[in-house]
């Protein structure tokens, strides 16, 4: 999806495991994102050249937690049940 200028939001399913490098980059309109437990590999700049206040929700303790701090991204925390989105 690198250089999609319409995917918003992203809701990535249950039991995918890996989010590739680049996935969502230069997504302009990309300002929600929902990583659940199951993914367990993240690649860099998944979000780069995002808008800067993408909320990226993940699941307390999980990988895409740590990962967001490592790509100095501030998560939102859901519970794996549907997070309340504004558009």
């Amino acid at each position: 999806f690198f250089g999609c200028t319409g995917i918003e939001p992203v809701i990535i399913p249950s039991g995918v495991t890996t989010i590739r490098s680049h996935a969502f980059e230069e997504n302009e309109k990309l300002v929600n994102a929902v990583i659940p437990a199951s993914v367990t590999k993240m690649g860099v700049r998944v979000f780069y050249h995002c808008p800067l206040d993408i909320v990226v929700w993940v699941e307390k303790d999980s990988y895409a937690e740590q990962w967001c701090a490592s790509e100095a991204i501030t998560p939102t925390y859901w519970d794996g049940s549907a997070p309340e989105m504004d558009d």
